[in-house]
């Protein structure tokens, strides 16, 4: 049993795809963590992607981990392979022992500017800025 998922392994239909070898993962010097392996999977599920949009018979994409881990992503023929070089936390550096934040941005508060563009270099009788528009305000009936 193989620790990455091949996102194509399934055909739209439902029915599995013969004879498609199954990813392997190939952990070099050290061990994985959790969070490191999950960063992998993450990695490989992009590498499928970006491999689905290419025509080559080889395609290969290095990464580098938010911890400084190096992960290779290989497909040779059909034949898929991860090498992870990963950071053990004692080797890690301490910048990089930091706590992740979720960030949150409401769309409602974004700023929206309806202008023209702004030129600056203008000759000096134009204005730089773009007159304000001016609209007429239907007045109620009496």
């Amino acid at each position: 049993m193989t620790l990455l998922n091949n996102p194509s392994w399934i055909g739209l239909d439902g029915t599995p795809v013969t004879g498609r070898t199954p990813p392997q993962l190939l952990v070099l010097e050290g061990r994985l963590t959790q969070v490191q392996l999950a960063a992998v999977q993450s990695l490989y599920q992009r590498f499928c992607a970006d491999r689905a949009a290419s025509a080559v018979p080889t395609f290969v994409r290095e990464y580098t981990l938010s911890d400084g881990s190096r992960v290779r992503c290989e497909s040779r023929f059909g034949i898929d392979r991860a090498l992870v070089w990963p950071v053990s936390p004692e080797r890690m550096p301490e910048d990089r022992q930091g706590i992740g934040y979720t960030v949150f941005v409401d769309v409602a508060y974004a700023p929206v500017y309806d202008r023209e563009l702004v030129n600056l270099p203008t000759p000096p009788d134009k204005p730089p800025y773009p007159k304000e528009p001016k609209f007429e305000v239907p007045m109620p009936e009496q």
